[in-house]
């Protein structure tokens, strides 16, 4: 791959963001980080984002935390050396750009759950977890088949909970129920997984975990319910 033809082709939400790489002191940084630094709207930054993932510059690693790749250390090497890369952009004609309709289309959307402030300890409670619809330019021509887990720490069931769904561009939400063991605190954790097209595999998304209080309450009590959001990066599947 020529890499410095792949960076004039990135628009300058995804050079801002690798920018902000470049000065960084590690590899890694949280969303809430590099919005901050960059000043980036959260359009202009899943905008960017998206195609970071999309050419393999970035890599979701963890909580919301997002990873340069082999190729996106290279990236951010050259952006170094590239001067006024802005500059020599506006120079170049439409076929130096290149065609892109063949790369894979990534999606944001919008994980929310929806937990009781307290859990109650040995009690069964409902754990909501679903999906916002999406912006205007986040809606899906394909379906993608996907695979939503909710684990719970010092709780039952000891085993993580799956359900597949396929996720459309309405409201979307599934209940769970967990029962808290009597401790002091226990932590759910919501995960995203898409499932490949080639094969019954499938890949790591994004998700959130919560670490909540637990108490001892009488069955009657009206606990009080928060929602808790991220975001994360779905692939639109081809057409069938």
């Amino acid at each position: 791959m020529d890499l410095s033809g792949g960076l004039y082709t990135l628009p300058s939400e995804a050079l801002t963001i690798l920018r902000f790489f470049a000065n960084a002191e590690g590899e890694a940084a949280h969303v809430d980080a590099i919005i901050d630094a960059t000043g980036l709207s959260d359009r202009g930054f899943g905008k960017g984002i998206r195609r970071l993932v999309t050419r393999n510059y970035l890599t979701l690693s963890g909580e919301q935390v997002y990873r340069l790749t082999e190729q996106g250390r290279r990236a951010v090497r050259a952006l170094g050396e590239s001067g006024d890369l802005d500059s020599m952009m506006d120079e170049m004609d439409e076929s130096d750009l290149g065609m892109m309709g063949d790369e894979p289309r990534f999606v944001r959307r919008r994980l929310i759950l929806v937990a009781p402030d307290v859990l109650p300890a040995e009690q069964t409670v409902r754990v909501i977890v679903g999906f916002d619809e999406p912006e205007d330019d986040d809606r899906l021509e394909n379906a993608p088949n996907i695979l939503l887990r909710l684990g719970v720490l010092n709780g039952e069931p000891s085993r993580s909970q799956e359900v597949s769904l396929a996720l459309g561009n309405d409201h979307l939400q599934h209940t769970f129920q967990v029962t808290p063991n009597a401790t002091t605190r226990a932590r759910l954790r919501a995960e995203v997984f898409q499932f490949k097209e080639t094969d019954d595999d499938f890949e790591f998304c994004g998700g959130m975990y919560l670490d909540l209080p637990v108490e001892r309450r009488p069955d009657e009590t009206a606990l009080k319910a928060s929602a808790y959001g991220v975001d994360v990066i779905l692939r639109e599947p081809s057409a069938s």
